[in-house]
Order: structure tokens, then C-alpha cells, then sequence
């Protein structure tokens, strides 16, 4: 292995590592939503109209910004606290996007193909949802358990045949 066999290996590690936080962070997202029964797709506003769900602290309600939605990053920035009303923002949420990153890592290693990949993405963000619900003992929706064991199905494929399939 040369040089640039490394560097593009390294890439695609930090690559699948920046996706896998990313992830995490709204699996977060869908799990608070999920646990206070509010929409994780659309909100209503003031008028009742419907706009995208947005982040928000959940002490002040504050929506938060781009700055405060990099996975680890914002919240070590901040200290693990709000940058608007100060209140302390539970450790849960960068250890759920390191989880993320960990497993996206793991499915790199395992050598998934595209379809692997694809499906991961899409199941990896409810997988992690299911735990924090289980964690927070709220009872998951019912899709959210078939996402979650459909993850762990495309994990261990890749795990057993990913790399013979690449």
C-alpha cells in the first residue's frame, strides 16, 4: 500500500466518520421529537402553517443555529451548555454522535458495498433513536423497531459477507 492508498483510505475513514456523527446528531433529534410527541418532519408555526423541523434548545426553545449543530464540536465549544440561555445540554448528545461515527467507521471496515451503505444511512439515524427511547423509557413507534433491527441486519451483513461482495 502507497502513500496515496493511505491518504484516500484516511479520507474516506474521516469521510464515513463526519457522516456517522452527523447521523447521530439526528438520531437525537428524532428521539427527543419521538419522546415528546412532536413531528420529527414538519412543525406548525404561530398561523398554522407547517415549515421543516428545526432544532431547537430544549430549555429556552431557541432555534439553534448552523454553528451550534456541528456533531462534538459545538458542544465542547459551548462547554455542554446553550449558547443562548446557558443551560446545560445533557452528554448524551456528543457520545450519540460519536456512537454514529463509530459504527459508519465499522461498516467502512466491514467492507459494505453501495447498497449496504445506502441502507445503513437511512437506518442508522432510527437504530440510534430506538436506543435513546429505550434509555429514556419512552416506547419507540412501532417503524422505529423495524428500522432499528433492519440496522442491525445490514451491519452484520456487511460484517459476514460485505467484503466478499465489494
Amino acid at each position: 500500500m502507497d502513500s496515496s492508498d493511505n491518504i484516500l483510505t484516511s479520507l474516506m475513514v474521516l469521510t464515513y466518520c463526519l457522516i456517522g456523527a452527523c447521523l447521530g446528531s439526528f438520531a437525537s433529534a428524532i428521539a427527543y421529537r419521538i419522546a415528546h410527541q412532536k413531528s420529527w418532519i414538519v412543525d406548525r408555526d404561530s398561523s398554522g402553517g407547517r415549515q421543516p423541523a428545526r432544532s431547537f434548545c430544549p430549555s429556552c426553545h431557541h432555534q439553534l443555529s448552523v454553528l451550534d449543530l456541528i456533531p462534538v464540536l459545538s458542544w465542547v465549544c459551548l462547554g455542554g451548555k446553550c449558547r443562548y440561555c446557558k443551560a446545560k445540554i445533557s452528554g448524551r448528545y456528543p457520545l450519540i454522535e460519536m456512537v454514529g461515527a463509530i459504527f459508519m467507521v465499522g461498516l467502512f471496515y466491514a467492507g459494505g458495498g453501495a447498497v449496504s451503505l445506502l441502507a445503513f444511512v437511512i437506518t442508522l439515524p432510527f437504530a440510534l433513536a430506538f436506543i435513546l427511547l429505550l434509555l429514556q423509557r419512552s416506547r419507540p413507534p412501532f417503524y422505529v423497531y423495524g428500522l432499528f433491527f433492519s440496522n442491525i441486519f445490514i451491519l452484520l451483513y456487511a460484517l459476514i459477507w460485505g467484503s466478499k461482495n465489494v
